[in-house]
């Protein structure tokens, strides 16, 4: 669930700001999370997706100076049928 809310944010939020497509701030996501009614505070927005990124469900880092999420140019939100099959745990 929360791996294809972070998608459709990063699709809204790649439309609103083209110069940075692929940095997309962590309050954003912590916004939608609000937004469908879930509070959270940005070090739990953190933590899910350090786990996401650990699962291979998302692709990037996290710049925690920065609080911001930087995705991969070339898929970033790979297939899950690949991702299960590479599943480290």
């Amino acid at each position: 669930m929360y791996r294809t809310l972070f998608r459709k944010i990063h699709n809204t939020h790649k439309a609103l700001e083209p110069g940075k497509p692929f940095q997309v701030p962590l309050g954003t996501l912590q916004a939608g999370l609000a937004w469908m009614g879930v509070e959270m505070d940005l070090d739990e927005v953190e933590c899910i997706l350090v786990n996401l990124i650990f699962r291979k469900y998302v692709k990037g880092y996290i710049s925690h100076k920065s609080r911001v999420l930087v995705l991969s140019k070339q898929e970033p939100f790979p297939k899950l049928s690949s991702v299960l099959l590479n599943d480290p745990s």
